[in-house]
């Protein structure tokens, strides 16, 4: 068995620089009259995995898991559920890997699976119980510090960073650390950091992909904007992954856009990519597009597709299931481009958003009379204001995009009549607002995270919008509706910048940043003035 073994490994090995179809062959000629089902299974899963075929990998390693649960199989689908960006799926086969085994290996494999599903609670302690058997493990001590920064413990973050031990203080991954904990407060002092790290750097260009993704998320939101583009680019690489700016898997298919061989009378794929809020705003250059392009496709996601049709009539909307088409296809194209780098190429100065800062989704006119009739019969004269108080995937997002329903109370008490327009369950919210004596319009037969058509019509239908920053802000704002946007802390997503007051893509989105010695309910109580005075 070891030799089979053995040979097993080679061709594994092998598989990399090997066409897929002459591995498999190869195990299936060594494995021919043997017993060793479970280990063919497996051998599979990972020739799958190297010749980057993740859906054949994950059906090999499940059928792998059904003959035997063994730590070799839970391993490999953790690892292809990881590559595929699965993260909160590879959670149970992670945490099963390390009850098996108890190694440090694969804590720190369900570590990363957890923080990559944004789960700090339960990963801290692991990489807590981690240090204090090996309290110099670099990927240990890294997980450390991104769970203290998820968790906003900036100023603890820094006293780890401080007491680490003298060889591992010019650690790129580390000094990248720095920066990333510094930025969470002063993106300017963050830059200088990923400077010094790029300057003294010595290896690959590749390897400085990470910093300088983070980097251009910083120099962004400074306004920076000739290098932050060019560093956000560095968002599509491997060495980012899934981290970065994610492209549906059909999308790799086709070739990328060269700009130098564009054909007009050819079609010209741009699709979507990261979240809903950035998607939107990267869509604020989608008529300079088909200027440029002028037949132009566009790939979004099925919940977008009635707005996005509706709005950009100049351009064939499309859901992922047309593009499995194209590339079989005889239709002539001239590449794909992510949309976020539609901005570095029409948008190189802040003068460039505000010179054409105009409305451009189109909300549903018969679906908008519907629900802004009914709002106005139950409102009685009185302001209809939507509201939407809690955002963000990430912890440190929350605490950006995140604001308690009781900080909220002012908005209640200008005798406004208040709409709710927060996504997911807010049963408990309600609930609060209830026992205080407030009343909150809900729509609960619509499911704001699917039906964004209706969403955003009621949202249209409101007198104006005071919400902390999340996709809302995004499809409202670019539907020309009034917007008070709350931001909890000075920093925020890099689109609204550092100290502007407006935004600058959307022409009634109005910034109120929470000044240094200001409560919650204080910056809630200020922006509640305006509904007030209407």
């Amino acid at each position: 068995m070891m030799t089979m073994q053995k040979a097993i490994a080679k061709i594994i090995d092998e598989s990399k620089a090997r066409p897929l179809t002459d591995s498999l062959l190869r195990l299936e000629n060594l494995c021919r009259g043997e017993d060793s089902t479970n280990l063919l299974t497996t051998a599979k899963a990972i020739v799958h995995f190297n010749t980057g075929d993740y859906v054949g990998a994950e059906h090999y390693a499940r059928l792998a898991l059904s003959l035997e649960v063994s730590p070799g199989v839970l391993e490999v689908l953790v690892r292809i559920l990881q590559a595929r960006g699965e993260h909160r799926s590879a959670i149970p086969y992670a945490r099963n890997l390390f009850e098996l085994t108890n190694s440090q290996q694969h804590r720190i494999q369900l570590i990363a699976c957890l923080l990559d599903s944004a789960n700090v609670r339960e990963a801290h302690p692991l990489v807590i119980d981690g240090l204090a058997v090996e309290p110099e493990n670099l990927k240990l001590v890294q997980a450390n510090l991104a769970c203290l920064k998820q968790q906003g413990l900036i100023s603890e973050a820094m006293d780890v960073l401080d007491k680490l031990p003298t060889r591992f203080q010019r650690e790129p991954s580390l000094l990248r650390l720095r920066a990333d904990i510094v930025g969470e407060k002063d993106s300017l002092a963050a830059i200088d950091i990923y400077r010094g790290i790029i300057k003294s750097h010595k290896g690959s260009e590749r390897s400085l992909n990470p910093v300088k993704w983070n980097m251009s998320l910083h120099m962004l939101r400074a306004r920076q904007f000739e290098l932050g583009y060019q560093y956000y680019e560095a968002g599509l690489t491997p060495e980012v992954g899934t981290m970065g700016r994610n492209l549906h898997p059909l999308i790799k298919r086709l070739p990328s856009l060269e700009a130098k061989s564009v054909d007009k009378s050819s079609w010209t794929v741009l699709t979507v990519e990261q979240g809903l809020g950035d998607q939107v705003m990267f869509l604020s250059t989608i008529n300079d597009a088909v200027d440029e392009f002028s037949r132009v496709i566009l790939l979004c996601e099925p919940r977008t597709f009635d707005l996005y049709e509706r709005s950009f009539p100049r351009v064939q909307v499309v859901t992922p299931g047309l593009i499995e088409t194209l590339h079989d296809s005889k239709i002539a194209i001239n590449g794909v481009l992510p949309i976020g780098s539609l901005l570095a190429r029409y948008r190189p100065t802040i003068e460039s958003f505000t010179r054409v800062r105009r409305p451009f989704l189109s909300i549903a006119r018969k679906k908008y009379n519907q629900y802004r009739e009914i709002l106005k019969a139950e409102a009685k004269g009185k302001t209809i204001v939507g509201i939407s108080w809690k955002g963000g995937y990430w912890e440190n997002q929350q605490r950006n995009k995140t604001i308690e329903i009781e900080k909220w109370l002012p908005v209640f008490d200008t005798g406004a009549y208040v709409v709710n327009l927060q996504y997911g369950d807010t049963t408990e919210d309600v609930e609060f607002l209830k026992s205080k004596g407030y009343d909150i319009r809900c729509f609960s037969e619509v499911d704001f995270k699917l039906d964004i058509d209706t969403w955003v019509t009621i949202a249209g239908a409101c007198d104006g919008l005071i919400s902390v920053s999340t996709a809302l802000v995004h499809f409202a704002g670019a539907a020309n509706q009034k917007i008070g946007l709350v931001m909890p802390e000075r920093q925020g997503p890099f689109i609204w910048g550092l100290d502007e007051a407006r935004s600058i893509v959307y022409p009634n989105v109005h910034i109120f940043r929470r000044d240094t010695d200001e409560s919650m309910l204080e910056l809630i109580r200020r922006v509640s003035r305006i509904v007030g005075s209407e």
